[in-house]
């Protein structure tokens, strides 16, 4: 018996057998991969049952559920205040240096 997988899952860049191979993008989370593997399973049973299950899976997983994509890192100012302020200054304050040197 010959098992098929869907073609985002086998490696592959397209469904076809004599494609190319090829790294699949490293940001699809692994949620995403789920609702799809469900969606386009080869049973019956094991598919969504109704339309309506699979869009609440997807807003659950875009809504920040288990296992979602790392979040993009917080800027400096965020992080820590007061070394953005000491930074920013000692920029102006070599600024202010270079304008007076030319004056």
């Amino acid at each position: 018996m010959i098992t098929l997988k869907p073609y985002w899952l086998s490696g592959r860049c397209c469904g076809c057998p004599s494609g190319t191979t090829g790294a699949l993008p490293a940001h699809r989370p692994a949620w995403l991969d789920s609702v799809l593997a469900r969606a386009t399973a080869v049973q019956t049973a094991d598919r969504y049952a109704h339309g309506a299950d699979v869009v609440a899976d997807l807003e659950h997983g875009l809504s920040g559920g288990a296992g979602t994509a790392p979040q993009r890192p917080q800027p400096l100012y965020a992080r820590n205040p007061l070394r953005f302020w000491q930074g920013l200054c000692a920029l102006l304050a070599i600024a202010l240096l270079v304008l007076l040197a030319r004056a």
